[in-house]
Order: structure tokens, then C-alpha cells, then sequence
């Protein structure tokens, strides 16, 4: 079974935008416009990946983390028949918060 996947980068550092392009290319997340793999990356557009195999979001968020820790990220993975949907937001600075509540 299958789902879109969708990601949406709200800030990221230069240093990060190598691993982020090659990990949406690793997962064919393209704009809405693009033919071929992401060559660049735009904020706040959302890149998708049509019929993904259910699951790939919490994957791909996990690569996120890790490759791009400074990276605020939204990624998403739409229900498909009895199969909820994922939702994963990852702002650094917030996460670092947690501990401190």
C-alpha cells in the first residue's frame, strides 16, 4: 500500500542544504512543478512524493533529524483506506526546550 508523502522546510542552514537535497531526491520528493529532482530548495513550498510506501514518513523524519539537525521541518504522510495518516514537525531550538519543562 501506498500514500503522498509530503515535506515542507521552513529554515534551514546553508551547511545542511547538500543532505537535504539529496534525501528528497533519495525519496523522489519534487515541487509541484518540477519534472525531475529538486535542484534547489525553495521555503515553505511543499515537495511531494506520490505513492509511498505507508510508513516512509517516520523514515524519513528519523533521516531528517540526523542529517539536518538544524532544519525546521514539517513531513506528512496521508491516510490511505484503514491506515491513519503521519504527521511529523521538527523545530531544533523547541526540542532542546523539552527538557527544560
Amino acid at each position: 500500500m501506498s500514500a503522498d508523502l509530503q515535506l515542507r522546510i521552513h529554515s534551514a542552514p546553508a551547511g545542511e542544504l547538500v543532505a537535504l537535497l539529496d534525501l528528497m531526491r533519495e525519496h523522489g520528493l519534487r515541487g509541484e512543478y518540477e519534472r525531475g529532482p529538486a535542484e534547489a530548495l525553495t521555503l515553505g513550498q511543499v515537495y511531494r512524493a506520490q505513492d509511498a510506501v505507508l510508513g516512509l514518513c517516520e523514515e524519513v523524519a528519523a533521516r531528517l533529524e540526523e542529517d539536518a539537525p538544524n532544519t525546521v521541518f514539517e513531513l506528512w504522510q496521508d491516510p490511505h483506506w484503514s491506515t491513519d495518516g503521519h504527521y511529523h514537525a521538527y523545530v531544533p531550538r523547541v526540542r532542546a526546550l523539552r527538557g527544560w519543562l
